[in-house]
């Protein structure tokens, strides 16, 4: 059985399906070769994983009656590691009708991995904290009344990792008068 890669810090479900069962089937997990403590049951959950380079390979020992043992085949999980964003902008004050560029910048993650395709972008704002604003790498924004808002970034990979950046303080001042 294939398992999707998992987000860095995600969850997933492994099942042992014996055949036949018996009430004296038990069974202990492994992963990379080494026991997994108190992981006996038929299902075993990977928590909280880490990504790394390569895959962890679980396996489970299925024990019935004395000396019947057989070891699973291994499963790969792969835990990709989440993007890692910075927001920045190219002129973090304007005037009321000025306009600025802010930029999600993206590091480590995984994107483009086997044809599945680039990372999305989601910009919000404190105005429009559920509708995005746009879709893009790069968000313009025009200053329309004075004031101060925060602008958010949702990143989110081929696999389903996101990650949220914030640029704090976008400031629109008013015009001079005379």
């Amino acid at each position: 059985i294939w398992i999707s890669p998992i987000c860095e810090g995600g969850n997933t479900l492994l099942t042992a399906n014996v055949n036949p069962t018996t009430t004296n089937t038990t069974y202990q997990w492994f992963v990379d070769n080494v026991l997994i403590p108190g992981a006996t049951s038929q299902t075993y959950t990977v928590t909280d994983a880490q990504a790394r380079q390569t895959a962890y390979q679980y396996t489970v020992l299925i024990s019935q009656y004395i000396g019947c043992n057989v070891t699973s085949a291994p499963q790969a999980i792969t835990v990709v590691a989440d993007p890692v964003v910075n927001v920045t902008i190219n002129n973090p004050s304007v005037c009321v009708g000025g306009t600025a560029t802010l930029t999600a910048n993206v590091e480590g993650g995984v994107e483009n991995i086997n044809g599945i395709g680039a990372y999305t972008f989601n910009w919000y704002n404190t105005t429009s904290p559920t509708t995005s604003l746009g879709t893009q790498v790069t968000l313009d924004v025009i200053g329309t009344t004075p004031q101060l808002e925060t602008y958010w970034v949702v990143v989110t990979s081929p696999y389903g990792c996101s990650t949220t950046a914030y640029y704090y303080n976008f400031e629109t001042v008013a015009d001079p008068t005379v």
